[in-house]
């Protein structure tokens, strides 16, 4: 049984945290990309290939599955809440928000920079995956905005989900077809060439 919480007015409690059928489908695709991208690793890393993004990729969507249910982000928020009022600062916590907003900000653009000048050249050989990346990195930031207007644009309903699923939902489509791309390439290469890819220490 998975462990699953929600936020109610009382603060984050234990509950499903989004126990729609959207929720469910996006943290079980979550955990098929985790996968996908694991089993690529594992086949770069056979051929002596780079597999630095694919053993990321399976982390972040592994912690991503996670806070689907678990709403880890709605407990941050709660606790920086409870903090507010307790210290005192509860009307200056827009200035707190912002500040919090831009570090997610300069985090996705220094994880997306990192991840291009690891892949150097190589990036072109997988835009499917990078495409997904920026998709999901811009989604957690908006969702890290917070603001009320753009709260009710995410959750404009297209019958019955939302808007934010379906660009959560497009983001992994992305990431599974770019994850997919690569694993077939690595296993084709792999049985024309069994014998491991040496590479050259610079």
């Amino acid at each position: 049984m998975f462990f699953i919480a929600a936020m109610t007015a009382q603060g984050w409690e234990p509950g499903p945290g989004d126990p729609t059928i959207a929720g469910w489908i996006i943290f079980s695709a979550y955990l098929v990309v985790a996968a996908f991208a694991a089993r690529t690793a594992r086949l770069e890393s056979d051929r002596g290939s780079d597999s630095f993004l694919w053993r990321a990729l399976a982390l972040a969507c592994l912690g991503l599955a996670v806070n689907k249910q678990l709403d880890l982000h709605n407990a941050i928020t709660c606790l920086g809440r409870n903090m507010a009022q307790s210290e005192g600062w509860y009307r200056q916590r827009r200035t707190f928000q912002l500040g919090l907003i831009a570090v997610v900000v300069a985090l996705a653009v220094a994880s997306l920079w990192f991840v291009l000048r690891r892949l150097g050249p190589e990036w072109r050989r997988h835009r499917l995956t990078l495409t997904g990346m920026i998709i999901l990195l811009t989604f957690i930031v908006m969702r890290a905005a917070s603001f009320h207007h753009l709260d009710s644009f995410l959750h404009v309903d297209f019958g019955g989900i939302r808007l934010h699923a379906i660009i959560e939902f497009s983001a992994i489509g992305f990431l599974f077809l770019g994850a997919w791309q690569s694993a077939r390439a690595a296993s084709s290469l792999r049985w024309k060439n069994p014998e491991p890819i040496r590479r050259v220490p610079r």
